[in-house]
């Protein structure tokens, strides 16, 4: 699988993503270019800015809403 698969497969599964979980899981040092790359695809990946140790980064997820049903869909 590609980079690009692994985190939209990753992301899909409800996780939420940093660029350092990404390097320790998938070995991806590019991580916002991969979320570009998968958005421009129609993925709908959310960027969160998260603050610790007086750092920030980006923190990525996509939505899920449920239907009448209780069934999970993309937001």
């Amino acid at each position: 699988m590609s980079q690009e698969a692994n985190i939209l497969s990753y992301l899909q599964e409800g996780n939420r993503l940093t660029p350092m979980e990404a390097l320790r899981l998938f070995n991806c040092f590019a991580l916002s270019s991969r979320v570009s790359d998968l958005n421009k695809k129609g993925a709908g990946i959310k960027t969160k800015l998260i603050t610790a140790n007086h750092k920030t980064f980006a923190q990525y997820y996509i939505e899920f809403s449920t239907d009448q049903n209780g069934q999970f869909s993309f937001a």
